[in-house]
């Protein structure tokens, strides 16, 4: 295991990850009382510490996420510069990112689960909805493209949590970079069309992004990977799939539907925000048997990767160890020629250099000023005198040992089985917090728009937590409280799914073919009942033989609302079927324009003008001939019966 070393007013533990650009640290962060908790820390690495586009693009994305604040959105705590190199101190998520998740079922050749596809998808897009309406200070629109909608950019904790990370190369407009039209950032597979020919991006973007992402899930293939990064955005540029069918079984209709809404080449058949593609899923998956959480979702983390789970829940134990202390005493102990923080932990301050001095004795100095830091430099010790050679009985001591022991047990025992306390912090703002069936109280609005709530005093060990807020749907997790401490929550409520439209349509002719979006309908007596949900618009297509088919786009229409759409075709041909009685009777069948048509039993001639006429001749030996001219009664599709008079 590396040991751990100082960062500023940081510990770093250890490196988790490595880029060309930039280094990923696990850290530690130290406060007041004791405080203390582990985070990430992004810094730039050496070779690049000048590039002045890279250092305006990490600058960038610090003035960009310090500005979220979102439950499926990876907090920035602290931005600076130490040692002439940037930094990022950021929320550390204890897990593993998406794309870890997509090779595991990759491997196994087994896709992802479609509803834990869908929940992970519904929380991106919640995210990704907050950053496309994020404001400035003044309300003015930061106009937030994230760029790089991808699986290693989706993490997920082993607790169920869904979070959106770096948005290094996202668009804003009070960016510092400028990025010239034609340029090319993000990961070729997962750009939108228009992002591979270098167009001017909106939010529709990154739903197309977060589309090749889902589709990706559901079938459990890459989605426009190919052999060369040209070959690769061609496809992008032509969306270029296989259809569900090839690429996947058993995929449910209403997910594919939502999928190819947000792969949609052209951007204004796509998904005009985020928030409509999360209603979308949130319906379908409130509509299933078994419901999906964050518990199911952690639960599956966990008995997939269950050694790489138990492995950094050891590691993270193993850092409980590195306190404070350990901070101030690798700073005393780097020496006085080294350049140390003058305030080694809890606030940042500017750096001197102290020079080391020489001198036998110190000169005297004034009493230093008390310092605000959350870990204090120590006084020296002072010199012990030398001690009593007359001590006093070894049995003394024995018992003082003994007596020292037991309060000792008996602090433990008290401290590990004192109540701790649930830290919530909920979207929407208002949301009635119950714990084992029992009201505890309800969340007060925020300033970053969430609503927050401190229940203290619960007993350790397993808790069922409900939330219930209005126009959402509620929210179960079992929580496991540890003694004496806090456990930190920020649970999302999906918004409840609001009542489809329903459309009564009428048709004529009654058997026409009906077309719904991607859905075909079968007439009854003429009607058929629609729905459409709540933003949504879907063409309707209706059609028969011999006559002009209907198109017309319906929607968006107001949720809940009941509508009457008649449709009567108009026709442009018709046909007549001539049938005899007997059966075997000569029918003859003529009209202006068309070839005659004359055999035994029955015949049908097609392809009437809506006004034209047809002469109809039925004859049989020892049978009265029948004659008559026929038109049209209103109908495409016409059938006569006759019945001869025979001796």
């Amino acid at each position: 295991m590396p040991k751990p070393t100082v960062f500023g007013r940081y510990l770093l533990l250890d490196r988790i990850a490595y880029g060309g650009m930039a280094e990923v640290f696990r850290g530690k962060q130290f406060g007041e009382e004791g405080f203390d908790r582990i985070i990430a820390i992004k810094r730039v690495l050496p070779a690049v510490a000048d590039n002045d586009q890279f250092l305006a693009m990490f600058r960038d994305e610090a003035n960009i996420t310090r500005t979220l604040q979102h439950g499926n959105i990876a907090q920035v705590y602290d931005f600076g510069k130490l040692d002439g190199r940037y930094y990022l101190a950021m929320e550390y998520v204890s897990g593993l990112d998406l794309k870890a998740y997509f090779t595991a079922c990759e491997k196994v050749g087994k896709p992802m689960d479609p509803a834990i596809a869908a929940l992970i998808v519904r929380e991106v897009a919640l995210g990704l909805g907050y950053a496309h309406r994020a404001t400035d200070s003044a309300g003015s629109s930061l106009g937030l493209i994230h760029r790089d909608v991808s699986p290693q950019n989706i993490l997920l904790s082993w607790q169920g949590e869904v979070k959106l990370v770096d948005f290094g190369i996202a668009k804003a407009r009070q960016k510092t970079q400028r990025t010239d039209a034609g340029v090319l950032k993000g990961k070729f597979g997962y750009m939108s069309p228009e992002q591979v020919r270098g167009l001017p991006l909106s939010n529709r973007s990154d739903l197309f992004s977060l589309g090749t992402v889902f589709w990706e899930l559901l079938t459990g293939h890459r989605a426009f990977d190919r052999e060369t990064d040209y070959e690769t955005m061609d496809a992008v540029r032509a969306v270029d799939l296989p259809p569900f069918e090839q690429a996947a079984q058993a995929i449910p209709k209403a997910l594919q539907d939502i999928c190819l809404k947000a792969l949609s080449k052209d951007e204004e058949e796509r998904y005009a925000r985020a928030e409509h593609m999360a209603r979308d899923i949130t319906r379908w998956l409130s509509a299933q048997d078994e419901q999906t959480s964050q518990l199911e979702l952690s639960t599956a983390l966990t008995e997939t990767f269950a050694s790489q789970h138990q492995a950094e829940r050891k590691l993270l134990a193993s850092y409980e160890r590195y306190g404070a202390s350990m901070v101030e005493t690798q700073i005393r102990s780097a020496g006085a020629e080294r350049e140390t923080p003058a305030v080694q932990v809890g606030v940042s301050q500017n750096r001197q250099h102290v020079p080391a001095q020489r001198a036998a004795t110190p000169a005297p100095t004034a009493p230093l000023t008390p310092t605000p830091s959350a870990v204090r430099m120590r006084e020296p010790a002072p010199t012990l005198a030398p001690p009593n050679a007359s001590r006093g009985p070894a049995v003394i001591a024995t018992l003082a040992a003994i007596l020292t022991v037991a309060i000792g047990w008996q602090a433990w025992m008290w401290w590990s089985t004192r109540p701790g306390s649930l830290q919530i912090s909920a979207m929407p703002a208002r949301v009635k917090v119950f714990v084992n069936s029992e009201l505890m109280g309800e969340t007060k609005p925020a300033p970053d728009g969430r609503g927050s709530l401190l229940i203290g005093e619960i007993p350790y060990g397993e808790v069922t937590v409900l939330l219930e807020a209005d126009g959402h749907s509620s929210l179960t997790e079992k929580i496991n409280i540890r003694p004496a401490q806090t456990f930190a929550w920020q649970p999302n409520l999906p918004q409840e799914a609001l009542p489809d439209a329903q459309i009564e349509l009428r048709v004529t002719p009654q058997e026409a073919l009906v077309t719904f979006g991607e859905d075909e309908h079968k007439l009854e007596d003429g009607q058929v009942a629609l729905i459409l949900g709540d933003g949504d618009k879907k063409d309707l297509y209706v059609r028969a033989n011999n006559y002009r088919p209907y198109r017309q786009t319906v929607g968006p229409l107001k949720p809940g609302s009941r509508s009457k759409i008649d449709v009567a075709l108009v026709m442009e041909r018709w046909n007549l079927e001539v049938v005899p009685e007997p059966a075997d009777a000569r029918v003859k069948l003529t009209s202006t324009g068309l070839a005659t048509i004359a055999g035994k039993g029955a015949q049908t001639l097609r392809g009437l003008q809506p006004k034209a006429s047809v002469q109809v001749s039925v004859s049989r030996s020892r049978c009265r001939r029948y004659r008559r001219r026929i038109t049209n009664q209103g109908a495409g599709q016409q059938t006569l019966k006759v019945t001869l008079r025979c001796r």
